[in-house]
């Protein structure tokens, strides 16, 4: 964990490497738990306190877990609707979604992890389209080359924060336009097949049931009311690496896209290759912080013996 809040700004570079650098230990199963969440953790704790943290193990390769298929569905337009678990940055598609911000700076999330494997292209055409045409709004789209990803385009979205106590309302109506805005670019542009994440769902604080539920009623909606003169792409696939979010889209497909099912697997549960495999024994990892000890154990939690339980 290396530290950079400001108080240690005038603090130099070499005290600053002995002082303000902390490393913590995990073992290996937790460091592939803790891996999966990279993206997101860092983002939370250099949000909250100001630090970078780099997280390493023996091995830097991307992961080589092949993606995982969960639901597949065809609607009556032609249109194959399906949801992975997969890589983004390692997606084959025609065109991929990022989550992008109104300045489309990809300092974080997802947006960081395509420009990171992009390559600087990535950021330098971003830049100068903000140069030439000025912030996207909220619920805009625009279209832009991929650099070294193995997708042919990039498609950068701007979707909705959603601020503490919001009834969303408005969000829900921005999250609709943004994914309105991408099909329209999948349409303008030909493009056979698109990756869509659940956007916002992750630091813009959009909830994730009714995130998952707006992407996919919405997608639905813009097939059912395309003019059959109008192209339209051969898949959209829901593609997200953590699990959390891939039930959520799963459960949300299954929830608006039941009577269009042609192939689906398991409502919200493994993949067919995952079916018949045993359950894996309750499992606990700890590490100390200062004085904490944090926990991470796989377990059903109405059977914890503890002080305080958090729902």
């Amino acid at each position: 964990v290396k530290e950079t809040s400001k108080r240690f700004a005038d603090t130099s570079e070499e005290d600053w490497q002995l002082t303000c650098r902390k490393e913590i230990y995990i073992d290996e199963t937790l460091f592939d738990i803790v891996k999966d969440f990279e993206l997101e953790l860092c983002e939370i704790i250099h949000s909250k306190y100001e630090c970078k943290v780099s997280i390493k193990g023996i091995s830097h390769k991307p992961s080589s877990a092949l993606p995982d298929l969960r639901f597949e569905a065809k609607l009556d337009s032609g249109v194959r609707v399906s949801v992975w678990k997969a890589d983004l940055t390692q997606a084959k598609d025609y065109a991929v979604v990022n989550a992008a911000n109104e300045n489309l700076k990809h300092s974080g999330g997802l947006a960081l992890a395509l420009s990171k494997a992009g390559g600087p292209s990535i950021q330098k055409e971003s830049d100068d389209y903000i140069r030439r045409h000025g912030r996207v709004k909220t619920g805009d789209a625009i279209l832009c080359r991929a650099g070294l990803l193995p997708c042919k385009w990039l498609i950068h979205a701007v979707g909705p924060r959603v601020p503490l106590h919001s009834n969303l309302v408005k969000e829900e109506q921005q999250l609709e336009k943004t994914i309105m805005s991408i099909l329209n670019l999948v349409k303008e542009h030909d493009v056979n097949s698109v990756a869509i994440p659940a956007i916002s769902s992750g630091i813009f604080n959009y909830p994730l049931p009714q995130c998952a539920d707006t992407i996919v009623k919405m997608v639905k909606y813009y097939y059912q009311n395309l003019s059959p003169r109008e192209k339209r792409p051969s898949e959209i696939r829901f593609v997200n690496h953590d699990e959390p979010t891939v039930r959520e889209m799963e459960r949300a497909c299954h929830t608006f896209l039941s009577s269009h099912t042609t192939q689906v697997y398991g409502a919200a549960g493994p993949s067919p290759t995952k079916r018949n495999a045993p359950s894996a024994p309750t499992s606990k990892y700890s590490v100390e912080l200062g004085n904490v000890v944090l926990t991470l154990m796989k377990d059903a939690i109405e059977d914890q013996q503890v002080t305080v339980c958090f729902l």
